[in-house]
């Protein structure tokens, strides 16, 4: 028999036993993994960051060992571009960071002088939250296909009230007025 040749690196992958929740890790090393289970038929799935989740149903017979294979594809990355403007004037607004609320592992955005963002996403849906000074926060869903381009065009409600600068007394005497009389 042919030994079963891998055709990629090995990958630190999360395997679960659906059904009772036990897990592990695959070895870094060769991809290898073990996990000892009573006889029955589980669902054992395969998961690592920035790779398709993969699932196989497998009979464990009491006292043998039970083998199963994955192969994890690699999930494709899209663009996502896009301007943040002021809702009231249109302009647009610099320095305001973008989310990807369901993905942690994503570089926050940031945009630039002209509003504008690029950010390169795994392919999925996501919510998309989108803070700057002044401004309320602003959430939208946005869905990435890989190796497109997606653009989205936030508009941001100001702040009541925060129109001008807030300024603060320094607490130097330049300016102090004081009067003991009346007039």
């Amino acid at each position: 028999v042919d030994a079963e040749e891998p055709s990629g690196l090995p990958l630190v992958a999360q395997i679960t036993v659906v059904e009772t929740g036990r897990s592990t890790k695959s070895s870094p090393a060769n991809g290898t993994f073990e996990l000892r289970h009573p006889a029955g038929e589980y669902t054992i799935v395969a998961e690592a960051y920035g790779y398709e989740t993969k699932s196989e149903t497998v009979t464990v017979n009491h006292h043998e060992e039970t083998a199963v294979h994955f192969h994890l594809e690699p999930l494709a990355l899209g663009t996502l571009n896009g301007k943040v403007i002021d809702e009231n004037t249109g302009t647009p607004v610099e320095g305001a960071s973008i989310y990807l609320i369901e993905d942690a592992n994503i570089q926050p955005g940031k945009t630039d002088a002209n509003g504008s963002f690029t950010m390169t996403p795994y392919e999925g849906t996501y919510t998309m939250r989108v803070i700057a000074p002044g401004y309320y926060t602003a959430e939208k869903t946005v869905t990435i296909i890989g190796d497109t381009v997606t653009y989205e065009e936030v508009a941001l409600t100001p702040i009541s009230g925060l129109t001008h600068e807030i300024a603060y007394d320094d607490g130097s005497e330049e300016y102090r007025n004081a009067w003991y009389g009346p007039g």
